[in-house]
Order: structure tokens, then sequence, then C-alpha cells
């Protein structure tokens, strides 16, 4: 964010912040030019049907609160750090406002197109069972949805891998000079213009690292589905088929080598992976909150009256 201070964790904030928008609108544009509306286009043609059509537009309904939620409390957060702002510098709350809310909706967009191709790979997957339930002579159109399901998760892993690394790293950047202010220079938190920007911008970071995390945990479900598949379609197969068990093993071997799931750098996206990173986060935010309560109760007090000028400037008129 743009204050009066030129030096220091505030214009630290601002870079970061505006590399933000920059990287996001990259990722964008990137996703644009390799084909992903006409990759989705062509995934939902060759699924067509109302058994398929119909769950998967119904948890669309959840993704769109969950984003609609994540852009009502960034718009929250631009609008306390503007009106924060604007007591100390009227000429550039304007522009603060701007980048705030254009790196919130560039946010908001990679996450919701993320959720959305997860959600519609948990779906294929669905429709996948429903076509190994009814497989009882030929596995034929089995191992052809199946084989759908892998490219398609090799696709978006390919779209949409680096979009994982960006909502978590810059959701913990985000929150480095804010941290940074409380931490390495609590003898300079001041009142009034010095820190007005420290509450809001950690605030913000906040509810950017728990849509990451929403996002990450969207990619192990599908991860943990496609592994699941193959001892569901070696069930199934067994108890509703009258198919030899060779053809039933090719299936299942076929199943095994693809492998497939969500992919970052290579890298499958499962629990375990998920877990070291909370593992890290919540020991890194136990630090924080344990050097907080440490502090001596002038700065504590510093630190509360902060809070009540940023929930103020949310809650006034």
């Amino acid at each position: 964010m743009f204050s009066h201070e030129t030096y220091g964790f505030s214009s630290l904030e601002c870079t970061i912040r505006a590399f933000q928008s920059t990287c996001a609108l990259a990722l964008i544009a990137q996703a644009h030019r390799r084909g992903l509306a006409e990759l989705v286009t062509k995934q939902i043609r060759s699924a067509a049907g109302d058994d398929f059509m119909e769950p998967w537009m119904d948890n669309q309904k959840s993704i769109f609160a969950v984003i609609l939620a994540y852009l009502l409390l960034h718009f929250l957060h631009a609008a306390a750090s503007y009106r924060l702002l604007a007591h100390c510098d009227p000429s550039a709350g304007l522009s603060s406002l701007c980048v705030e809310c254009a790196g919130g909706l560039f946010h908001a967009g990679l996450a919701h197109c993320t959720l959305h191709l997860n959600s519609f790979l948990m779906h294929y997957m669905d429709f996948f069972a429903r076509v190994c339930r009814h497989s009882t002579i030929s596995i034929g159109k089995a191992e052809t949805t199946w084989t759908c399901v892998a490219a398609f998760a090799s696709s978006i892993s390919r779209l949409t891998g680096a979009v994982y690394l960006f909502a978590i790293a810059f959701a913990v950047l985000e929150a480095a000079p804010a941290l940074g202010q409380l931490l390495l220079d609590a003898e300079g938190l001041e009142l009034g213009c010095g820190s007005h920007w420290v509450v809001p911008s950690l605030s913000s970071a906040v509810t950017n690292l728990a849509l990451a995390l929403y996002v990450w945990r969207s990619a192990v479900k599908v991860t943990q589905k496609c592994e699941c598949a193959t001892s569901f379609a070696n069930h199934v197969l067994s108890l509703t088929s009258y198919l030899p068990m060779a053809e039933r093993q090719g299936l299942v071997l076929h199943l095994q080598l693809s492998d497939a799931g969500i992919r970052v750098s290579g890298m499958k996206i499962t629990g375990a992976v998920m877990l070291k990173m909370l593992s890290v986060l919540t020991t890194v935010a136990v630090a924080v909150v344990m050097q907080l309560m440490s502090w001596s109760q002038p700065r504590q007090e510093r630190l509360q009256i902060l809070l009540k000028q940023t929930v103020g400037a949310v809650t006034s008129g």
C-alpha cells in the first residue's frame, strides 16, 4: 500500500502487493494462452449428460460461496486500509485501494478457476465409478473413461500447478512486512499514521492464507479419490461383471500405472504434503503469538489501539 513513508516495512508491503497482482495477471494470461477454456469445454462435451452435469453444477454453488466470502473479507480489509490511509495521505488513498482490489480480484479468479477444475475432475471420477458399475460385459468404456480422467488430471496440473505455489507463497509474503514491523521493530510501532497499515495487512494475509489452504485441500481430495479408484474398480467389477479376472486385473493395472492426481512441479499433492505444510505454518503462528504475549504492557496496549482503529475504520459510515 502507498503510504507517506518511502522506505521501511510499509514500502515493502506495497512492493509485495504490486508483485502479487503482476504474477496473478501473468498466470491468468498463461492459462488463457494454453487453451484452458477450450480444455474444459471439450471435457464437458465428452461427459455430457444429466447424470454428470447436475451434481457438478450443484457443487459450483459452494465454490461460489467460498469465493464470495473471500472477496467480501478482502474488500473489508481494503476499505479499512483506504480509510486509515486517507487520514494520513489523501492523495495516495485511491491508488492504494485500486492495487488492493485488483490483487484480490486476480487472487479470487485464480482460486475459482482451480477449484472449478478440481470439482470437475472429482465428478469425472464419480462418472467413472458409474461406468464401472455398468461394465458387466466389457471394460472398454471404463478404460476409455479413466484414460480421459488421467489425461485431464495431467492437463490441469500443467495449467494450474503454479497457482498452488502462488497462493501459499504470496499469503506468507504478504504477512512478512506486518510481522517484521511487529517483531523486529516493535519500538517503532507508533499510533496514528506510522503503523496504520499493520493490522489490515496482517488480516488480509490471513484471509489469503485461508483461501490458499482451501485450494490445496481441494487438490488433496482429488488425489485421494484418484488413489482410491483402483481398489474401488477392482471391488465393483468383481461383484457386478462377468468378465474374466485377467481383464479386470488389466484395468486395475491401467489405473495403477496412470498414477493420476494433482501435481505441482512433478510432486503429487497428498494429505501428507499438506500436513507437513500445516505443521510449519502452525509452528510459525504459535511462535508469533508467544512473542506477542511476551510484550510489555505498553506495547500490548498500542497493539490493541491499532486493532480498535482498524475495526472502527471498517464499521464507520
